[in-house]
């Protein structure tokens, strides 16, 4: 009778929390064209895919792609127990399942997906031309669509094409393949996949940078690129760098790298992805909140981010201000839309975000202040639309193009309807929803939360008290970078870094400045003589969040080497420890790819692990011949004479 009195809350519980989050996902549809849900002649597929999930030592989300080559390697993948998390999927203009050259595997794209991807394989359609877009896009109106499907293509014109169609296609994904370009735009891309109504964009291996990777998830887009030529050292630079997706036919391989990881300092600490400073309404706890003053101190303390609230005065400017009045936080009151913006110009902020005042007060600021100070510091703004005015965004275009800041801006709201509007009115700026959704969205059954991101191209932006790693990932593979809020304690920033949350919005932007984020290391170092790969350690400085070199050093070690004749590549890992307290902050970080130079080498592998052969005894050997030649060459002369 004891577990009845356990089970039944808990079931009990389970399932009104289940029907609540379909009434609020109901609720939040209604903002919506719901007319989109009645344009198709079939009933999509609300089944989800539950991925293959490798447990590993890296604190953020990471997953394995495949592009599929032949109806042999989909079945292989499909039967076993290592999966890619994404399958990239060619067609044809007879909507049939083919290679990269278009020959077909001869089986539909519905038979393909219901026999060996449902359930198990998230399935994204390469669309090749205009052509196979077009048919896909009858065929996922007329024949077959699923929730979980993502559109692909190295034109964005033809992904936006199938996103913003009147029927099914907007209900899924789209991801952009810049994989080709040899060089970025990386403000482009951000921009330009936007627009086209994408999450995901796929970038050149050799583009793959650290600090290419974090500009582009800074701006809420999910990172992948393709590995053509197989090595684990590629897959573990790339892992350390920060990269959500790598597209691999290695998938075994892929995952057995995971565990190169377990050889670091503190394996439960890796950092492969730097979370995001975003500083809550500026240094809203030791400055004033939603000042410029605040946001100019909380960029010199190391934010990567400012996140602001607006609102709209009386006479259509953008002010920044979180309530709805200026009463709590400054010396006068009214409500924002019933003052002009000079007579709110009168008054000044006078308190901190727990309402204290703190000094005689600043002026109130208007949008077009922060969006300079941003620009002029190359800092990512978070603007939070906290109005319902239908007209908001049309007022807040000419900001924008005054200050030219397309990309370098970013919104978020709890009004959907803005950001819709943001979608269709200006297309280029990425968005993120703030109401929480929670992971029961990945049942079928509530699934229309999937439908909802899709469908206007959300981000998302949720209460740090929805987190978990599983409900991180799902949303990762499908391209939403996750985003929390608020962290309003070091310890429990602490906590989310720790957890490799990427967008750590908090109200103490200060306390992380002189964190450790990357070790400053020179890309070749030559070994002392003695010194083997393993054993190489090197004390260096780090860069921190605020971009200056750390005051003190880290011993930085290497966990993964490929060793060649005479020299090998590295990739090198260090733990940094933060000021003591509880918890104590603990964090490894690592480096780019390194070479380490052996001129006194006194063993070679041909390859990570290969065989090793001793240079000593390969250099007795040759004197030895030597001396044996030269003997019988003396004693053939002797013999001669």
């Amino acid at each position: 009778m004891e577990y009845r009195r356990i089970i039944f809350p808990v079931v009990l519980s389970t399932l009104l929390v289940g029907l609540g989050n379909k009434q609020k996902l109901n609720n939040v549809n209604s903002e919506f064209d719901n007319s989109i849900r009645n344009r198709s002649a079939i009933k999509i597929d609300t089944t989800v895919a539950k991925t293959y999930d490798k447990k590993s030592n890296l604190v953020s989300p990471t997953y394995f792609n495949s592009e599929i080559s032949s109806l042999d390697q989909l079945k292989s993948f499909s039967e076993s127990e290592v999966k890619p998390s994404n399958v990239i999927i060619y067609i044809n203009n007879k909507l049939e399942i083919c290679d990269k050259n278009l020959n077909s595997f001869n089986i539909s794209l519905k038979d393909g997906f219901n026999t060996y991807i449902k359930e198990k394989m998230i399935a994204d359609i390469y669309l090749s031309n205009e052509e196979i877009t077009d048919k896909f896009i009858e065929y996922i109106d007329n024949t077959f669509c699923s929730l979980d499907f993502a559109v692909i293509s190295n034109d964005p014109a033809l992904v936006k094409k199938v996103r913003c169609s009147n029927g099914n296609g907007a209900k899924i994904r789209g991801i952009i393949d810049y994989s080709s370009k040899t060089e970025l735009n990386l403000g482009k891309i951000v921009n330009e996949s936007t627009d086209a109504r994408a999450n995901i964009v796929i970038i050149n291996e050799d583009l793959a940078t650290y600090d290419n990777i974090k500009y582009l998830y800074g701006r809420m887009k999910v990172v992948w690129t393709i590995v053509n030529e197989y090595s684990d050292l590629k897959v573990v630079d790339l892992l350390s760098k920060g990269i959500y997706g790598i597209v691999t036919s290695e998938i075994d391989k892929a995952n057995n790298c995971y565990s190169y990881f377990e050889n670091t300092q503190q394996p439960q600490k890796n950092t492969n992805r730097t979370s995001l400073n975003i500083a809550h309404r500026g240094l809203c706890m030791t400055t004033y909140e939603n000042s410029y003053e605040g946001c100019k101190k909380a960029i010199q303390n190391g934010a990567s981010h400012i996140e602001i609230d607006s609102h709209l005065t009386k006479d259509k400017k953008i002010v920044v201000m979180h309530d709805e009045t200026i009463d709590r936080t400054c010396n006068g009151t009214g409500k924002i839309k019933e003052m002009t913006s000079e007579e709110i110009s009168q008054y000044k902020i006078i308190k901190n975000y727990s309402g204290i005042t703190i000094g005689k007060g600043v002026h109130i600021p208007f949008l077009d202040e922060i969006l300079k100070l941003c620009k002029e510091t190359g800092t990512v703004l978070v603007l939070e639309i906290k109005c319902d005015d239908a007209d908001f965004v049309d007022y807040l275009k000419p900001y924008l193009d005054e200050a030219q800041m397309y990309d370098q801006v970013v919104c978020i709201s709890f009004y959907n309807a803005q950001l819709t509007r943001m979608r269709d009115k200006i297309s280029t700026i990425p968005c993120s929803t703030l109401n929480n959704f929670n992971e029961l969205m990945f049942n079928k059954i509530t699934s229309d939360g999937v439908a909802v991101l899709n469908s206007n191209n959300f981000g998302i932006d949720l209460n740090r008290s929805l987190y978990n790693k599983t409900y991180d990932k799902r949303l990762a593979e499908r391209g939403f970078a996750g985003y929390y809020w608020t962290y309003d304690n070091a310890t429990s920033m602490y906590q989310g870094m720790n957890s490799g949350v990427v967008g750590l919005t908090n109200n103490y932007a200060d306390v992380i400045k002189d964190f450790a984020i990357r070790p400053i290391l020179l890309e070749e170092y030559e070994l002392e003589k003695g010194v083997t790969y393993s054993d190489f350690t090197i004390e260096t400085k780090y860069l921190t969040y605020s971009g200056d070199s750390g005051e003190k050093t880290i011993e930085m070690k290497p966990f993964f080497i490929e060793e060649h004749d005479n020299y090998a590549y590295v990739v090198m890992s260090g733990l940094y420890l933060g000021p003591k307290g509880t918890p104590q902050y603990k964090s490894v970080i690592f480096s780019d790819v390194i070479k380490l130079v052996n001129n006194n080498k006194t063993e070679t592998k041909k390859g990570c692990g290969g065989s090793i052969v001793s240079t000593s005894i390969i250099a007795s050997i040759i004197a030895l011949m030597g001396i044996t030649f030269t003997y019988l060459i003396t004693r053939k002369r002797k013999e001669d004479k």
